[in-house]
């Protein structure tokens, strides 16, 4: 029998739900977990988090066949579930909360709640079968130059964003102008 699962991950704006049909256990090397972790590599860098960016990523992670992960309208009404996993962003973290309904003794759910770095300790899910590390922590080297290059085409874009809305920025251009701000804080 399948190992059934649920997802939601939102934000203050959104909330996103998603059912993955088979091995939605959350440990080991094809749990959630590790899923969940792996769609941090296909999202926005953090701590930009947007609840249908990461659903988008951690399907994408997911999806392996037809039929084995979709979106769903309420993931509590999949009662064939074994966990449920919720993710979001607080505490400038990206932060799990997993619900074992496998585990149901005497209608009490044990769970899981710290952040996906925790959350990959506590179930195993940054190793394969043999020990070996999943996932590879890479830090890209830029030159400096490279660094004032980007910092300068950043400034610029606002420049042109606050222009052309007279400076007086719509809720759209507020956002691009906040991601524009953040990127600029990743260049210090």
């Amino acid at each position: 029998m399948s190992t059934r699962a649920t997802l939601t991950i939102s934000d203050k704006h959104d909330s996103f739900d998603i059912y993955r049909h088979h091995d939605g256990y959350p440990n080991g090397p094809h749990g959630v977990i590790k899923d969940i972790r792996a769609a941090v590599d296909k999202a926005w860098l953090l701590p930009h988090f947007e609840a249908g960016d990461f659903a988008a990523a951690t399907v994408a992670q997911m999806k392996q066949s037809p039929g084995s992960v979709y979106l769903t309208h309420e993931a509590a009404r999949h009662s064939d579930r074994s966990f449920h996993c919720e993710v979001s962003f607080a505490e400038n973290a990206l932060q799990v909360v997993v619900h074992d309904y496998a585990a149901r003794v005497d209608d009490v759910i044990p769970k899981f709640e710290g952040s996906i770095e925790e959350a990959v300790e506590h179930y195993e899910a940054d190793r394969d079968y043999d020990g070996e590390p999943i996932f590879e922590h890479r830090t890209v080297a830029m030159p400096v130059e490279g660094i004032d290059v980007i910092a300068s085409a950043l400034d610029a874009a606002a420049l042109d964003i606050n222009q052309a809305c007279k400076w007086r920025p719509d809720q759209d251009s507020k956002r691009a102008l906040d991601q524009i701000l953040m990127a600029k804080a990743l260049c210090r």
